[in-house]
């Protein structure tokens, strides 16, 4: 089944790009992918999706400038953070519109967590 819904999956690796590339598309949604800020923003300048998911370190741009200037030009779009640490967003993540979702990783596995 097709779902109209439409996903922007930023993300600087692109094994996690892939990742979720196959798997909310195998669930019907459309989606596309970007591996830095400015392929994030070059997207968006055709087509605005209905979902971001961000890394938070995306290269060239500023820790988090895309979320800023994501935030500016889409208010109301929902945005879910994929990173292996909490960002530091001065004052940008608000617990209305933003999710934040921590990667599991070598890290985790190595301290034992999973």
């Amino acid at each position: 089944m097709r779902n109209s819904l439409k996903i922007l999956i930023a993300d600087r690796n692109r094994h996690v790009r892939n990742l979720l590339h196959r798997e909310f598309a195998a669930a019907g949604y459309q989606v596309r992918v970007a591996k830095t800020g400015q392929e994030v923003l070059s997207i968006c300048n055709e087509e605005a999706p209905d979902l971001f998911i961000l890394d938070s370190e995306l290269p060239f741009l500023a820790e988090l400038e895309v979320l800023k200037r994501l935030r500016e030009r889409y208010p109301r779009i929902p945005v879910v953070i994929h990173s292996f640490t909490t960002p530091e967003d001065g004052g940008l993540i608000d617990a209305e519109s933003i999710l934040f979702v921590e990667k599991r990783g070598y890290g985790a596995i190595k301290d034992g967590g999973g």
